[in-house]
Order: structure tokens, then sequence, then C-alpha cells
């Protein structure tokens, strides 16, 4: 229900109408005039890296996603290192037409506090998905909480409402998505919501791209991804 880039845990990234029961990826992407969660000022942010995706038994999967990143500020500065280690589990039900979903995610403190490449904190991530399912189409609405460990203040933490619409269809060979949504807005921190489109194709070798746009001013300008990958063929469409 989640058939992000592989990621399919927590963010609705739903690029792809069809799941399978393994995946590879390998991505980059480009984000423009982000602010960091914590942070005031903005930044340029490249990230490649690698995701896995796996469902030992149904209705469960668990997931891995980690990167390499470059960030550039507008002062000029620049610095680059490894990413936060993010792992996730859900669990997916389908009753006739409707869709349910839910899961969790842990972001381990791999990224360096300096330079704000991460928070050096432990946050977690917990969302849950309601949709309806068509034939070749997927509407739906999910809802959360993240966790996020304050690098500012000792022993202090935010807890950031999550809000997603998404959308997956099939025409011919390709997957189309689009979805609008991101976190909302607390005491602590601004809200970051964006809309994306993306487009993928094929089964086990898999490609797809997508693009965002900032709706708020703590978001990203803009945004642009691509992903390559590896997995197992998906299950059979519904006709």
């Amino acid at each position: 229900m989640y058939p992000g880039p592989v990621r399919a845990a927590i963010q609705p990234q739903a690029t792809r109408l069809d799941q399978v029961t393994w995946a590879v990826q390998a991505r980059v992407r480009r984000a423009s005039g982000w602010v960091p969660p914590f942070r005031a000022a903005s930044r340029d942010r490249w990230a490649s890296g690698l995701a896995a995706s796996w469902r030992p038994a149904d209705p469960v999967a668990l997931d891995l996603d980690w990167s390499w990143l470059w960030d550039s500020t507008p002062a000029g500065g620049a610095i680059s290192g490894p990413g936060d280690l993010r792992l996730g589990v859900r669990t997916e039900h389908q009753l006739g037409s409707l869709e349910l979903a839910g899961g969790w995610q842990v972001k381990l403190p791999n990224a360096q506090d300096q330079g704000e490449l991460g928070s050096d904190e432990t946050d977690v991530r917990f969302l849950g998905t309601a949709g309806h399912r068509w034939a070749r189409m997927a509407l739906r609405l999910s809802g959360g909480l993240e966790i996020r460990g304050d690098p500012i203040r000792f022993a202090s933490q935010d807890d950031v409402p999550l809000a997603w619409l998404s959308g997956v269809g099939q025409v011919g060979p390709v997957d189309l998505s689009g979805r609008v949504g991101g976190d909302l807005a607390t005491a602590r921190s601004p809200a970051r919501l964006e809309a994306g489109l993306g487009v993928a194709w094929g089964s086990q070798l898999h490609l797809g791209t997508e693009l965002t746009v900032g709706l708020t001013p703590a978001a990203a300008d803009w945004g642009a991804g691509a992903w390559v990958g590896w997995g197992a063929v998906p299950s059979p469409r519904r006709d």
C-alpha cells in the first residue's frame, strides 16, 4: 500500500500500484531550498543511496533506507557525509475494495550533527492509511505522528503530525502517481507540505522518477529524484 521507491513503509510515496515480494533500489534525489527540522536556514541537498524491501509473509513487510548526503548553503558552505539509516515495518489488509495499513519507522542517529546533516537523535514515526482500490487505480489517505528528538534542547522532543493524500493509477505498462501533504505545523516546527508527481515503469527491472514542489516556506522549493531497481515479479494486476 506504500509502494514508494521501495521504501514502502511510512512515507506514502505511492509510485507503484502493485507491491513486490522483495526489491532493492539505487536512487538519487535533489532538494533545493529545504529547511531541516530545528534549523532556521535553508540549504540545497543531493542524496544518493540504497533502499530495500522484503515481505517475509503477508501481510507484513520490512524495509530499510540509507543515503550519502551532499549539502550546500546560500552562504557558500558545503558538507557531505553519511545520512541516517531508516528501518520500517508495516502491515497491510485488503477488505474487498477497502485498503487498511499501519506501520512505524525508526531513524537511527548515523548522520553527523556537525554541519546539520542529521540531528544525532533517534526519531520514530507512526502512520496509518485507509484507501479505496479500483481495478487500475487507488486513492489513499494517511495520517500519523513523528516523534523527533530536539538536538538543540537537552532531553526534549517535538511531536509532529503527518498527513498525506496520495493516488496512483496504471496506464498501460506505466504507473502514474500524485501526492500532497507532509509535516503539519507545531509550536516548535513550521509546516513542511509538498506536492509530487511520479512515473514508474517495469516489473523485475523497474525505473522511476518523481518531481515535487514545496507548498510552505520550510519545505523544499522543488525536488527531483530518480531510481532504478530489481525485484520479484509483482502480484497479478486486477482487471
